[in-house]
This record gives C-alpha cells, structure tokens and sequence, in this order.
C-alpha cells in the first residue's frame, strides 16, 4: 500500500477547532476525573454533559461533545480525536470509576477508516484490552 503524505498545519498558524487542542494525558485525566466526581463543575452541568442528544443507534449515542457507548452491559463515556499523525482515545466507566487516556503520534486517516491497527485503532484496542469493555468508541462501524 502506498503512504500518503498529509501535511500538518504548523501550530502558529493560530486555533484550529478540530485540532488546536494541547493537552497532556494527565489533563485529560483530570478532566475525566472531573466528570465522574465534580469538583469544578456543578453536579447538574455535568449531567447536562453526559445527558444523550443523539441517538446513533442501540449501542452508542452523542452527548454534548461526550460519546455514549454500551457494550457488554456496561455504559462508558468517552471521546477521541484524529488528525493526520495524531490520534487519541478517553474513556471512564462510571460504575467502576476506571478511565483511561491514549494519545498516539502515529497514524492517519487510512488508520482511521481502515481495519489497521495504527493510530486510533490501537487505541480502542488498548482500552478494551485495559478495561476489559469491547466498546465500539466510534461512530463508524461496531
């Protein structure tokens, strides 16, 4: 298979909504942390963030920025992102309190459509392998 090149904005360019985001995994930890235990947040915001808007189909469904996934009778929330090189994956399962966060400066969007386990693919592998949850984590296919 031939590798495609995809150029990546340099970051002083200025805010880019789907890829401007900076963040350490240990922040996105935290910020999951805040969602299940509210600190910051009040208790009604983040169930307005975790609240179902739409439904996908049985198995996931979006909330205000915040996917909604149930598999094997268990509900986790969670939220990735992918650029050209970089891929990411958080997920927390409330019941039990465990979440995790993937960041992966590999892949693209061949990864992303595809079976292959670069970038965002290997991500959702390592979680379900972590958490022991065969979450689908993605709007593609499950």
């Amino acid at each position: 298979m031939a590798r495609v090149m995809v150029p990546v904005q340099p970051y002083s360019e200025g805010p880019n909504l789907a890829s401007s985001l900076r963040v350490s995994a240990p922040d996105l930890a935290l910020f999951l942390q805040e969602l299940m235990a509210p600190a910051l947040l009040t208790p009604a915001m983040r169930d307005q963030m975790l609240e179902p808007v739409v439904e996908i189909d049985e198995r996931i469904s979006w909330a205000s920025g915040i996917g909604i996934d149930h598999s094997d009778g268990v509900t986790t929330y969670w939220h990735w992102g992918s650029n050209p090189g970089f891929q990411s994956l958080m997920v927390i399962d409330p019941q039990t309190g465990n979440g995790l966060v993937v960041l992966t400066n590999t892949g693209g969007m061949a990864d992303f459509v595809s079976d292959t386990l670069g970038g965002y693919n290997l991500a959702k592998e390592v979680a379900r392998e972590a958490m022991g949850i065969n979450g689908a984590w993605d709007l593609r296919r499950h």
